[in-house]
């Protein structure tokens, strides 16, 4: 599962190409909704509202709750 508010995401190592006018946002633009299908993934257009590590759960701001094994979290960036 992916959560994020975004669709899209920069990918961060080609924004300095970007900045630099050699390429288009939606060049470096990660499509969440495509990533997650090609792997069989599920992206929720959601953030995270609170983490309860211990019970190994999400809440989500939507109120959703997701349980988890792994997780990593990511701040990550937004295109403007």
């Amino acid at each position: 599962v992916l959560v994020s508010p975004q669709a899209r995401a920069p990918y961060s190592g080609m924004l300095p190409g970007w900045l630099a006018g050699r390429w288009r946002d939606d060049e470096i633009a990660i499509d969440f909704a495509a990533l997650c299908a090609a792997c069989g993934a599920r992206w929720i257009a959601d953030e995270l509202a609170a983490l309860d590590p211990d019970g190994r759960r999400l809440t989500l701001a939507g109120g959703a709750t997701l349980d988890f094994d792994q997780l990593s979290l990511n701040v990550g960036s937004t295109l403007t």
